[in-house]
């Protein structure tokens, strides 16, 4: 192949979402505790609760909070009383700080992004996420300006196996799927989608590490990728490889 452009996968890729989301609901439901929700139990137990209750509801749901409280909060909400707005309320906005706080890329993205784009590598995402959720995680990372496009399921309408957010990148890029690399935690969606279209995959092992340990373990079986990093620097000399011209 000649190597023209990588493509990521941004949550659990570049940006390690779930460790923010774990931290990001310990200090929502003490927020909670504190605000006069009863979970019947301790804060740590409420704290798993509402992580799990995200990865179950939906990672992206923008009612989790509410159906969190209704399933667990021995208070039953009404959302007419101000007791629970303020409950509410109090849990949203210590999730937001933290998320502020805690939303950080992995360790050696920003040195790798530098050297694949030293490289003449063009780069850009590939993600399931909402097109505002996805620029505002890119933008509180600060490594929004490192991609020439980002594909999100609002520009397709579709996600990822699906083709079409992998051949909308590679069409903004103008490369063809052999000269390209698809980097990826997910291996049903990144690896699958890819390889359909004949793009090259790496799966991002080091994704998985803060998934309940046997989903964590399923993903790792699962995958048939081309390639495996365990930590993201090792694309660099994975690209070197790759544009390393081959002998006649």
């Amino acid at each position: 192949m000649t190597l023209k452009a990588v493509l990521f996968d941004l949550d659990n890729t570049l940006l390690d979402f779930l460790t923010m989301k774990k931290l990001a609901s310990a200090e929502a439901a003490r927020a909670m505790i504190a605000a006069g929700a009863d979970f019947g139990v301790d804060a740590d137990r409420a704290s798993a609760l509402l992580y799990d209750h995200y990865l179950q509801h939906g990672i992206e749901s923008d009612d989790a909070f509410g159906t969190f409280l209704q399933k667990h909060n021995r208070r039953k909400l009404s959302y007419t009383l101000n007791q629970d707005d303020r409950i509410l309320a109090a849990g949203i906005n210590a999730y937001l700080r933290a998320k502020q706080h805690f939303l950080e890329p992995y360790p050696n993205v920003v040195p790798t992004l530098l050297a694949l784009a030293r490289r003449g590598l063009r780069l850009a995402i590939v993600t399931d996420a909402p097109r505002l959720k996805a620029w505002q995680r890119l933008h509180t990372a600060r490594i929004a300006d490192f991609f020439e496009a980002v594909v999100t399921s609002d520009d397709t309408g579709v996600t990822k196996p699906d083709g079409k957010p992998f051949a909308r990148a590679l069409d903004l890029l103008q490369v063809r799927p052999n000269e390209c690399l698809m980097v990826g935690d997910w291996p049903a969606r990144d690896m699958k989608g890819a390889a359909a279209l004949g793009i090259t995959t790496v799966f991002a092992h080091y994704g998985v590490a803060a998934l309940p340990e046997e989903l964590a373990r399923t993903r790792a079986a699962e995958h048939e990728a081309d390639h495996t990093v365990r930590d993201v620097a090792e694309l660099v000399p994975l690209a070197d490889r790759l544009l390393r011209p081959h002998p006649a």
